[in-house]
């Protein structure tokens, strides 16, 4: 039986958030990710998350998703 990938529009601040979370499945577990790897993505979504305040994105994104 095949599976299927549902996927959907979710807020980054909901996955940080409340109840949500994230599962790896066992065969990604054996990617590890280093510090500095997961330091680098961090600093990203933070760079990502300023630029869209500055230029209003993220008001325009939440007004269409409404």
């Amino acid at each position: 039986m095949a599976k299927t990938l549902e996927a959907y529009d979710k807020l980054t601040r909901e996955i940080f958030e409340g109840s949500y979370q994230l599962e790896i499945p066992d065969y990604q577990r054996s990617c590890a990710w280093t510090t500095e790897q997961a330091g680098e993505l961090f600093e990203d979504l933070i760079s990502a998350m300023q630029d869209a305040r500055v230029s209003g994105a993220a008001n325009r994104i939440c007004q269409q998703s409404a």
